[in-house]
């Protein structure tokens, strides 16, 4: 029997749907990394600078979700690397994902 291993894609973050982005300040937002290739094994997703948010696994992705977003969040710097076992074994580079973060303050605040 063969076995077939092939690394993940690289990372994609953006604004997980039903979310309004560019965020603003004082709404809940919540960001999503994925791949469009998980590669097999199936990737594992980790954040790595998370911008105070709270990380979650859902599925195929990871999740950072931030209750209270604030005016300190804009320009912050999110990252995600993904991985399997196949980018262990053989010692390839991790990819990693990055995404700057928008965050506007309502009009008249």
């Amino acid at each position: 029997m063969i076995l077939l291993t092939d690394p993940p894609s690289q990372p994609n973050i953006s604004a997980t749907t039903g979310y309004q982005y560019p965020f603003i300040a004082g709404d809940r937002g919540k960001l999503t990394c994925s791949s469009t290739k998980a590669g097999n094994p199936p990737a594992h997703y980790q954040w790595d600078k998370t911008a105070g948010g709270q990380t979650a696994t859902e599925g195929d992705a990871a999740t950072l979700t931030f209750d209270t977003l604030t005016p300190e969040h804009n320009g912050r710097e999110v990252t995600c690397r993904v991985r399997n076992a196949f980018t262990e074994d053989k010692n390839q580079p991790v990819n990693i994902g990055t995404f700057l973060m928008e965050v506007y303050c309502k009009s008249g605040t």
